[in-house]
């Protein structure tokens, strides 16, 4: 999910999931959980989504987030006692699944000057 998380924030404006590249259908399905979190939220009258404030201070490794979310009836409930839930930094989580396509949109060729992105 941290891909798509990192797709939305990358394209600098409020996006349908549908406009995100290369996500599996897990991801795909499991993205506007994210919500849980704050790190994206819904445009108003639209099906577009945006990263939060928190959502970028996560991506550049400023924030921390509950490695878990417990969720019944669309609310967030409390972390069950006597089970740990750890804070995580996007640093703690693998970046294998992060897709060539993300790799090649912030590539560029010796002597050509970066273009500006998110990152």
């Amino acid at each position: 999910m941290v891909e798509a998380l990192y797709q939305l924030a990358d394209m600098q404006r409020p996006a349908k999931v549908s406009e995100l590249e290369g996500l599996t259908r897990g991801v795909f399905a499991d993205f506007t959980k994210l919500k849980y979190w704050d790190l994206i939220k819904t445009i108003p009258d639209s099906e577009k989504w945006e990263v939060t404030d928190k959502g970028k201070e996560f991506l550049f490794h400023e924030g921390e987030i509950e490695k878990y979310r417990f969720i019944f009836n669309n609310t967030i409930q409390p972390t069950p006692e006597g089970m740990k839930n750890p804070l995580i930094k996007v640093t703690n989580i693998s970046h294998e699944f992060i897709s060539r396509q993300i790799v090649r949109r912030h590539s560029y060729p010796v002597g050509q000057e970066k273009q500006k992105t998110f990152f």
